[in-house]
């Protein structure tokens, strides 16, 4: 961002350098005495803006607050009053917080009002907020590379020609009790939808 001063009256800038001042920002190649020694002039200052929050930055923010205060998911979930994945994938930055809710967040976390304002930001999904190397989103990878070609096939017999929404979708998670080991416990529902025909 660029601002330019275009006065050739001798004297100061208040308002230029006023907002120098709010914004915190140190302006490059600004001398407030320039345009005194040389009425003039036109002077040009670069200023270097302070970077915005995004979904990820809130994310990143809300992950830290959570781990230093030892807040759970499950309490997380309570506060927003939403089921536990959705209220995670939420303050990671996969779905939508209202005001309310990135309040009640804020609250919970200690979030500075910047980290909660982000939180309100659109969702940001897709193949770059994953990590596929993390080992539990590689399994889950495994998982569609062993069985995708099946879970298909049983869709499309007992359906018909279709796919599984992940819109209108819901993913529960527990841990169950096992003799041989606990055990991880995934339910996708997704609405069936049939390929239109035209």
């Amino acid at each position: 961002m660029v601002a330019r001063h275009d006065e050739h009256a001798p004297g100061r800038t208040p308002g230029l350098t006023g907002l120098f001042a709010v914004s915190g920002v140190t302006p490059i190649g600004w001398d407030g005495d320039d345009l005194v020694s040389n009425p003039g002039r036109r002077s040009t200052v670069t200023i270097v803006p302070l970077p915005t929050l995004g979904r990820r930055e809130a994310a990143a923010a809300a992950l830290a607050a959570k781990h230093r205060l030892q807040v759970s998911w499950a309490t997380i979930a309570k506060t927003l009053d939403r089921p536990l994945v959705w209220s995670t994938s939420a303050v990671l930055g996969q779905q939508p917080l209202d005001a309310d809710q990135a309040r009640a967040v804020g609250s919970l976390l200690h979030l500075v009002d910047d980290v909660v304002d982000a939180l309100q930001l659109p969702p940001v999904r897709g193949a770059d907020q994953v990590d596929p190397t993390e080992p539990v989103v590689y399994r889950l990878h495994e998982v569609v590379q062993v069985y995708g070609t099946t879970l298909a096939e049983l869709i499309r017999e007992e359906f018909g020609d279709g796919i599984m929404s992940a819109i209108d979708f819901e993913l529960a998670f527990e841990r169950r009790g096992d003799p041989k080991g606990d055990r991880v416990r995934l339910v996708l529902d997704g609405k069936f939808l049939p390929y239109r025909v035209y």
